[in-house]
């Protein structure tokens, strides 16, 4: 018998940086087109208490795998001029 190797499920988060009203619907244009979703996290405290972000849950291999994927995901949203200030993935 083969052994089957089991996916593992990941949740990227990805923060950028405060977004302006024209840049909202791009920022969830660009969720959409990435199979993720917009979140705007509402802090009680802090400098910024808004943070926009991105969230996407995948199946993936590895830590690893989701690292590099999570950096993908990073340089695709910097490209389109929104800066992630922080990625977090969770398991």
């Amino acid at each position: 018998m083969q052994k089957t190797s089991r996916k593992i499920p990941f949740e990227i988060h990805l923060t950028t940086e405060n977004l302006s009203v024209t840049d909202v619907p791009i920022f969830k244009k660009l969720c959409v087109e990435t199979e993720g979703r917009h979140l705007v996290i509402e802090l009680s405290r802090g400098n910024e208490i808004n943070q926009p972000m991105f969230s996407k849950r995948i199946l993936l291999n590895n830590a690893e795998e989701s690292i590099s994927f999570a950096k993908y995901l990073a340089e695709k949203f910097d490209s389109n001029n929104f800066s992630i200030k922080r990625i977090k993935i969770e398991t």
